[in-house]
């Protein structure tokens, strides 16, 4: 039994013609006919293009192109998606955490810790004494500085830092202070994920870096139809319900060029 196969410049021919979607101009490329008419390259080739083994392959590479398209549209639609619809919360958030005295026996200053208590004692006696060292140092000229008085514990132990505020405090009234936080991007998992973009230290601190979730919307917007300028070119397929893939195209071809030109920014 004999098997036929293309020689090597019929699948030249078929290559080209699945990249070019021209038959004359992948002629061109694969045979020697720089000199030949337009209208003898254009019948070699359409003669070529009726090869049984010729069309079977090209029919295959058609396959193969409209595969990748709708398998890659699929993953960027996917991937847009996550990103319009991230939480930004789970980036960064501002929290409105309890004062000092929101918890505090009676209201009084709410400490962590001994250790924290004790620490604070060292401070303002060493704040006292430099007081009175540098009024010494002056020549004791004037009063005699008057000397901070040292904190209580009266307040007790076991402040939290992140409880919510309680509305009875007499000291912030219920409103507790605001703190803006940055989450630990170490953890970040999902569509947070994609939608961090790294940070930026400034002079004011750390300046958090996303996605535009805001171009996300819009694209995904234009890519269903939901707005008068689609992204999808005019002859298109119209956009599959929620949770169905769409081709771009009917045509393969098309479809891989209209694919090329959404990936670049062009539509």
């Amino acid at each position: 039994m004999i098997v036929r196969k293309l020689t090597g410049r019929q699948l030249a021919f078929v290559l080209h013609w699945a990249q070019t979607g021209n038959k004359s101009e992948a002629y061109r490329q694969a045979y020697n006919c720089l000199h030949w008419k337009d209208a003898t390259i254009w019948s070699k080739a359409s003669e070529l293009s009726r090869n049984s083994l010729v069309l079977e392959r090209y029919e295959q590479l058609q396959d193969e192109v409209s595969k990748a398209v709708v398998i890659d549209r699929a993953a960027v639609i996917d991937h847009i998606t996550s990103l319009a619809l991230a939480n930004a919360h789970d980036l960064s958030a501002i929290e409105v955490r309890n004062c000092r005295h929101c918890s505090g026996i009676g209201h009084r200053y709410h400490w962590a810790s001994p250790t924290e208590f004790a620490f604070r004692c060292a401070e303002v006696m060493d704040r006292n004494a430099k007081l009175y060292s540098d009024w010494e140092l002056g020549g004791s000229q004037g009063n005699a500085p008057v000397p901070q008085d040292l904190p209580t514990d009266e307040g007790g132990y076991g402040y939290i830092v992140n409880n919510s505020p309680n509305p009875e405090c007499p000291k912030c009234l219920g409103e507790g202070h605001v703190v803006p936080t940055i989450k630990d991007t170490r953890f970040i998992k999902g569509a947070a994920k994609k939608l961090y973009a790294g940070f930026k230290q400034t002079q004011y601190g750390i300046e958090l870096k996303t996605r535009d979730q805001d171009k996300m919307v819009e694209l995904l917007g234009r890519i269903h139809g939901i707005y008068k300028d689609p992204i999808l070119p005019a002859g298109s397929l119209p956009a599959a319900p929620p949770g169905q893939v769409v081709v771009i195209s009917d045509d393969p071809l098309l479809a891989s060029r209209t694919y090329q030109e959404l990936m670049r920014g062009e539509s």
